[in-house]
Formats: C-alpha cells, sequence, structure tokens
C-alpha cells in the first residue's frame, strides 16, 4: 500500500504533537497529577497539530481562521475522547507505563483524527 502524501504529512505532525503532548504531561504531572496534567497535554497538543496540519496537511477552506480552530477542535473531541480513555485505560487498570499507554492511545486515535480532519 502506497501512502498518499497528505497522510504522510500527517503522520510528521502527528509526531510533532505526541512529542509536545508527552513533554508537556510530564512537565505537569508531578504538580497536577495524570489526569488534568494529561488532559492539558492533549489540548496543547491539539493546537499545535491544527497550526502546522493547516499549514503542511490539509487544504482546510475555512476563510474564519478562529472558525477553522473551533471545527477542527470539535472534530478532536472523538480523538481526545478516545486517546484519554484508552491512555488511562491501560495505565490505570492494565498498570502500563505513561509512554505505553501515550502509544496506545495515539495510535488508535489517529485514524479518527486523519478522516475526521479531511472534511474541514
Amino acid at each position: 500500500m502506497i501512502l498518499s502524501h497528505s497522510f504522510f504529512r500527517f503522520l510528521l505532525v502527528g509526531f510533532l504533537g505526541f512529542f509536545v503532548d508527552y513533554t508537556v504531561f510530564s512537565l505537569l504531572y508531578d504538580d497536577l497529577g495524570s489526569t488534568l496534567a494529561r488532559l492539558i497535554s492533549i489540548l496543547v497538543a491539539i493546537f499545535t497539530t491544527w497550526i502546522f496540519n493547516r499549514r503542511y496537511t490539509f487544504s482546510f477552506k475555512e476563510r474564519n481562521i478562529i472558525r477553522e480552530f473551533l471545527k477542527y477542535l470539535y472534530f478532536s473531541k472523538v480523538s481526545l475522547i478516545v486517546n484519554y480513555i484508552i491512555f488511562m485505560l491501560s495505565v490505570k487498570l492494565l498498570g502500563t507505563s505513561f509512554i505505553t499507554g501515550y502509544i496506545l492511545a495515539t495510535g488508535v486515535s489517529m485514524f479518527f483524527n486523519y478522516n475526521f480532519y479531511r472534511t474541514i
């Protein structure tokens, strides 16, 4: 299977988002705990990936940049929920490490993201 150029760029932006997400989480974890640190890190990662996806991956048609971000955020809610639940279940119930939880959660939610973001 040959990956499309947009999907390849989406994966690269996703790696950046993963790095931002994990870095923010790691910085906040000791002070805020896993739940709040994870929610904040996901939101920062969504904002970061929106900036890079709008520039390098997708041709968003929305002319109003605030409305565009709100649409991106709206579509991200499904991914955010899936990502968060998988992360928390794997860490809290299965006892996996944080990095394993991140990898599982990110891998599953990536497919939701790509298909939702292409429609903006």
